[in-house]
């Protein structure tokens, strides 16, 4: 997808000099949830910057949370995806926002996230642990489990790969 021309609004609001790490960068990154409509974002980081042409770019990227719903996931039914996207942001020599280019997962991309979860509930490769319980990756491995579904400390039901090393 191009990038697209940042309008008056987007300009006035975003331009640099920006702290990219530590200190004072919450605040950009504050900015980016508000302009950029990432207020649902997990995690959103500076990822890195480049300079081309006299301009100056910022790369960025964020997760979100998406629950998949539905009676064909099975046990699966509630489960939050982590799903990404990045921001590119496009400044001028002089510092001003000039264009952005917003990308964000798509419904092919959720899609195919929904029929991964659905294929393996169906090959009974999914565990659906308690929330307290604590999980014997080697013995769900054992018995042909290579995910588990637990909750979190906020009963948010999250997907965990089994890796054994």
């Amino acid at each position: 997808m191009p990038a697209k021309k940042a309008d008056d609004r987007l300009k006035s609001a975003v331009k640099l000099p920006v702290t990219l790490f530590g200190e004072g960068s919450t605040e950009f990154l504050s900015t980016m949830r508000s302009e950029f409509h990432l207020g649902k974002a997990r995690s959103l980081e500076i990822v890195d910057q480049a300079f081309e042409d006299g301009n100056t770019l910022l790369f960025l990227r964020f997760t979100e949370d998406t629950i998949l719903r539905g009676t064909d996931l099975g046990i699966a039914d509630g489960v939050a995806v982590e799903i990404g996207g990045t921001l590119t942001l496009r400044f001028d020599s002089k510092g001003g926002l000039d264009s952005y280019d917003l990308e964000q997962t798509s419904e092919k991309d959720l899609a195919a996230e929904r029929k991964e979860f659905v294929t393996m509930v169906s090959a009974g490769m999914v565990h659906l642990a308690g929330r307290n319980e604590a999980v014997n990756p080697r013995r769900l491995v054992e018995n042909g489990k290579t995910l588990y579904i637990q909750e979190d400390g906020m009963g948010i039901l999250r997907p965990h790969r089994i890796v054994i090393d």
